[in-house]
């Protein structure tokens, strides 16, 4: 029986990731913002780490890149994963890509103005032209600020 709830466990961590994948793929974000929690395990962070982020496709990339932005721990990335995140917060071809890999770099300790790097992107973005994305870069410069004028 404990066996069965471990197999059924993972089949729908599995299929939830597969929806996740199959929504961004279709641009239907806001399926993804809703469910997107349920990709926060450790196969859906491998998943972003391992694969997501190098897909051809940018909304996959795109989904990797917010999983890992999501992903709970405030701690730093392993190596590999920050140069990857870095990568596609300066190679990538969509906008969205770049904002959302130094999303989750903010959200992992790169977030203060000595940043060289992604202080200086998130403020570009807070001015972009793309309402979203302009929306979450200045909610994060926000809580930066109270986080600095409180400390």
């Amino acid at each position: 029986m404990v066996k069965s709830a471990v197999h059924e466990r993972r089949m729908s961590v599995t299929i939830n990731l597969w929806l996740l994948k199959v929504a961004a793929w279709l641009g239907q974000w806001k399926f993804v913002d809703t469910f997107i929690g349920e990709a926060i395990n450790p196969v859906g962070i491998g998943w972003a780490k391992e694969e997501g982020l190098f897909k051809k496709n940018a909304n996959l990339r795109d989904l990797a890149a917010s999983i890992l932005e999501k992903e709970s721990s405030e701690r730093r990335f392993d190596e590999v994963t920050e140069r990857n995140l870095l990568i596609r917060a300066r190679e990538d071809p969509s906008e969205a890509v770049r904002f959302r890999a130094i999303c989750a770099l903010w959200t992992h300790g790169r977030n203060n103005r000595d940043d060289p790097f992604v202080w200086p992107r998130m403020q570009r973005f807070a001015q972009s032209g793309d309402e979203g994305i302009v929306k979450v870069a200045r909610e994060y410069l926000a809580k930066a600020d109270e986080k600095q004028s409180t400390a």
